[in-house]
């Protein structure tokens, strides 16, 4: 019975080093993509499966769009200029000269919002991203 309680608690605390392993490991996945700048014309839209919605942009200078907002990549046309800049959310594309739209960057869930890993001074910011 001893051994059954240990045995309880150890995967107790694994089930909870691992759902702290993905809160820090999704946190770090939108801080980094919030902090990334980029600007650039796409060249290729990627997928890598077959039968799969692309999921990244390539851009001439080899710069790669990569976020979980996945409507930006179907919008997204070859010949697009995209402007992310560096530690903003926002990002625009355009077609030629004009703004053909401009959308958050990244989503923000509640509990990457709410991380000990996520920037205090972004926590406010960006409301709308958040499911």
């Amino acid at each position: 019975m001893k051994l059954l309680k240990v045995f309880g608690f150890a995967v107790m605390m694994l089930c909870n080093s691992c759902e702290e392993f993905d809160t820090m490991t999704s946190t770090e996945f939108v801080v980094n993509g919030i902090e990334a700048g980029f600007n650039g014309v796409v060249v290729k839209k990627i997928s890598y499966r077959e039968n799969v919605p692309p999921v990244q942009a390539l851009l001439k200078n080899g710069d790669t769009v990569f976020t979980n907002n996945l409507l930006i990549i179907q919008k997204l046309e070859t010949g697009d200029s995209v402007i992310k800049k560096s530690n903003d959310n926002i990002i625009r594309v355009y077609k030629g000269n004009e703004l053909k739209f401009e959308s958050y960057f990244m989503y923000i869930s509640e509990r990457v919002r709410n991380s000990a890993y996520f920037p205090k001074q972004w926590v406010k910011k960006w409301p709308d991203t958040t499911f």
